[in-house]
């Protein structure tokens, strides 16, 4: 039979993936995304998306961004066609102007409330009113 060393347990490596890389050219960003969602949720492990990675990733519709990530490279989500949705998080420290660059089907980009500003100086103004603020997460107030 073939080798079975090719089949590590993928748990095992999902829980240690920092950064979704810019596809080789033989990769698809088809591939990629099944990488993103490790059983059906994205990598909480997850740094950064790097430039183009998710680049003409037509199965792509809606994609919550993972809380820790603190990284969207150029291009990382050009020409997925399909997006209608995208929620970013808090983290972000790093966002490229090209990052949904030709995704038409845009409809809506969420973003907590309190980086409403750093992301409407930061993406193009074509994108500014899709933009829609999520509500603070209450903390519970400390007695």
């Amino acid at each position: 039979g073939k080798n079975s060393t090719n089949n590590p347990n993928t748990k095992h490596i999902a829980a240690k993936i920092r950064h979704i890389l810019t596809p080789k050219y033989n990769a698809s960003s088809e591939t990629q995304l099944k990488l993103f969602y490790h059983n059906n949720s994205p990598l909480p492990s997850l740094r950064s998306i790097e430039h183009q990675a998710f680049c003409n990733c037509s199965s792509l519709t809606e994609i919550v961004v993972p809380k820790g990530v603190t990284r969207i490279g150029q291009y990382a989500f050009y020409k997925c066609s399909a997006l209608k949705e995208i929620t970013l998080p808090i983290g972000v420290r790093k966002i490229y102007k090209t990052a949904f660059e030709e995704c038409n089907a845009l409809e809506t980009i969420y973003v907590p409330a309190e980086k409403t500003e750093y992301y409407e100086k930061r993406l193009p103004c074509k994108l500014h009113d899709r933009i829609v603020e999520l509500e603070p997460v209450k903390k519970a107030k400390k007695k």
